[in-house]
């Protein structure tokens, strides 16, 4: 197996256990009892593992391949990924991790796409993904991921609300950017980019966890900050505020 593609996995069973374990400590930090605190887990991992099962099936099976497809498989799969990630984000599971997570922990989580921006740059290198999703062209999402660990850093002595909403909008940004940037270097009738390789690798298995669990797990995080950003008051986010 390529480097990219165990990078991908390797990733992709990170967030599962980030997501698992993070909603673990956020009911465990509401001060649910047992049995409220095994249904949370069981909500996180029933979520994460129905999403995972779907997009591994879909890769394996090659259904998002055919890109010339009107319209394409992969569009379609790219909208029922936002309204999952929607719905979980205002689902129950949502509100344990905003209500029961430090924002420290919702911010540093969006480290991982360091992982990602290795796994596509790795991809480049193998001949799978064409440059300009990678760091060496128009991919600046790398930026998202080195400066969630500063930001994460500045929640646990003080920031401004301000700041936080700046962040996370310019990482939102970033991550539409590169999505937008994947789809116009497809082989469809939406090709921009047309350099080769063209963008088709995302279709198969491993590389369809690049935008099945990677991009969800992003975008994930911005609309969990928005919710966090939404409930709170007040000017300043400090570290006794969030604990």
């Amino acid at each position: 197996m390529e480097i990219s593609g165990a990078l991908l996995i390797f990733t992709s069973l990170l967030l599962g256990f980030f997501m698992i374990q993070g909603t673990a400590l956020a009911s465990r930090n509401l001060h649910s009892s047992p049995d409220l605190i095994r249904k949370d887990i069981n909500r996180a991992g029933r979520a994460f593992l129905s999403w995972l099962f779907l997009v591994c099936v879909l890769g394996a099976t090659n259904a998002l391949a055919d890109f010339k497809a009107q319209p394409p498989g992969f569009i379609l799969f790219l909208s029922v990924m936002l309204v999952y990630t929607i719905c979980l984000a205002s689902s129950k599971v949502g509100k344990t991790l905003v209500e029961g997570l430090p924002i420290r922990y919702l911010v540093g989580f969006q480290s991982f796409r360091i992982l990602s921006e290795l796994a596509l740059f790795a991809a480049y290198k193998e001949g799978l993904a064409p440059i300009q999703m990678t760091v060496m062209g128009m991919n600046h999402d790398l930026i998202t991921g080195v400066s969630a660990l500063l930001m994460a850093y500045l929640l646990t002595k003080k920031a401004s609300r301000p700041m936080l909403t700046a962040w996370n909008i310019l990482g939102l940004l970033l991550l539409i950017k590169v999505v937008v940037i994947s789809v116009l270097s497809t082989p469809s009738s939406l090709r921009f980019f047309m350099n080769e390789p063209a963008n088709t690798f995302i279709a198969r298995m491993p590389y369809i966890l690049l935008p099945g669990i990677l991009v969800s797990f992003a975008l994930l995080g911005h609309l969990l900050v928005f919710r966090w950003l939404w409930r709170k008051e007040g000017n300043l986010v400090s570290a006794p505020s969030l604990l």
